[in-house]
């Protein structure tokens, strides 16, 4: 009985990241194939063999994805199948093709960490720290670090402020020219927006703090009106259903939670597609989490494998003083001010070849076995926070970027120093 259990869950895991895919793709066709061909998307390709190849790779990531992500390395692999190994699957061609061959290599590439990430599942250690504070004292350290950083984001910004979204790109341009690149406030501003308001979120959730929620919620509205980034108040929605996922003892099912809110959406699209003809979640949800991925790192991948040495070598990666990520806005998007953003892996791989691309994978896969190795002695649902936020930064940051500036380091020292307090039965704060 047992086993047609654990066979019943497979079947229907795969099942639901077929039906992510199938979703994305419908909308894909129906929409955003259309309103984005200005920026290189094409129509894909539904020949029986690339159907036959997207539906093998589909079955054999589903099979591999834990039903229940009860340990932070789980969560990794949760969140790079859906949010990295999907989009490459089930996009192929969206913005560049290549032969069978060299396109499953490709797979094989991207695919490393998560092979990397199932074989560590079996090497099971803990690992214990001695010592603790108490968490209100870093409840309110996180709380003013974060206000502190929404003070200098608004005040930066200045009269250029607004809730709108359609000039949301113009604030982003001048919240990059207030906080240069390298400076200490944009590490502030970064780390608290994409690390530790969130962080608030899944606290508040945990907890069951109402009044908690309303603080990162503002934030992220205050991070909006000044900077026109959408994805850090998404985060925490997101962050908020796993704090109440963990509270009720279901943080296991991430997958799933997923999979609901993007049918949900799917359904919104529906009726905003039959009414009006055109979807807005279509373009900011489906198209930025499903499409653009994949979109970006075939653009890498042609930019590293077609330059014949030019631009980029295997063991010393790119040839020039440019970011990569800007250099693949220039040569592909057609503008030089465009961070074309990737996951680490691809990120390493473009920046500094192999042994970049190698040292990565090791590092971060590294870090994960440890979070797991501390959640081993303590059970703590910090841990398992900071995997499900760490695998969401690295689907389109640098592993080091991700690590310090976004706060994933600031985070594991708090979560570190609480000890037990976040464990699996959480006792009021």
């Amino acid at each position: 009985m047992s086993e047609f259990r654990v066979t019943r869950t497979r079947l229907a895991t795969v099942a639901g990241f077929y039906a992510l895919g199938g979703m994305a793709v419908l909308i894909y066709v129906l929409q955003l194939q259309y309103t984005n061909s200005y920026a290189g998307f094409v129509p894909l390709d539904f020949s029986m063999f690339k159907v036959a190849i997207a539906l093998f790779l589909g079955a054999a990531i589903g099979l591999t994805i834990p039903s229940n992500a009860s340990r932070p390395l789980d969560m990794f692999i949760v969140i790079y199948a859906i949010f990295v190994l999907a989009s490459f699957v089930f996009f192929r061609g969206v913005a560049t093709d290549v032969g069978n061959g060299e396109y499953l290599f490709q797979v094989g590439l991207l695919s490393l960490p998560y092979v990397g990430a199932l074989l560590l599942q079996r090497v099971r250690w803990s690992l214990e720290v001695p010592f603790a504070l108490k968490p209100q004292l870093l409840l309110v350290v996180a709380i003013s670090i974060v206000a502190l950083a929404v003070v200098f984001a608004v005040a930066g910004v200045g009269d250029v402020g607004g809730l709108s979204i359609d000039d949301a790109y113009e604030r982003r341009m001048v919240g990059r020219e207030v906080f240069q690149a390298g400076s200490l406030l944009s590490y502030l501003v970064a780390m608290a927006m994409n690390g530790l308001n969130p962080f608030l979120a899944f606290w508040a959730g945990l907890r069951n703090r109402k009044w908690l929620f309303a603080l990162p919620i503002l934030f992220g509205l205050l991070f909006f009106y000044s900077l026109g980034v959408k994805a850090p108040t998404a985060m925490v929605v997101l962050s908020l259903v796993v704090g109440m996922l963990a509270r009720r003892g279901r943080i296991g099912g991430v997958f799933m939670a997923i999979f609901f809110i993007c049918a949900a959406l799917f359904v919104v699209f529906l009726v905003e597609y039959i009414a009006t003809g055109y979807s807005q979640v279509a373009e900011f949800f489906f198209r930025r989490v499903f499409v653009i991925p994949g979109f970006l790192v075939q653009y890498f991948m042609t930019f590293m494998f077609d330059s014949h040495g030019f631009f980029w070598s295997a063991w010393g990666g790119l040839n020039d003083s440019m970011p990569v990520t800007f250099v693949i806005g220039e040569v592909f998007l057609g503008n030089a001010q465009t961070n074309a953003n990737t996951n680490a892996f691809v990120y390493a791989l473009a920046d500094g070849g192999y042994p970049a691309y190698i040292a990565v994978v090791v590092l971060v896969l590294a870090f994960f076995k440890i979070l797991d190795a501390l959640y081993e002695s303590t059970e703590s649902l910090g841990y398992l926070y900071i995997a499900f936020l760490y695998s969401l930064l690295i689907v389109e940051q640098a592993a080091t970027t991700a690590a310090l500036s976004s706060g994933v380091a600031l985070l594991f020292g708090f979560v570190v120093l609480s000890g037990k307090e976040w464990a699996r039965s959480p006792r009021a704060a």
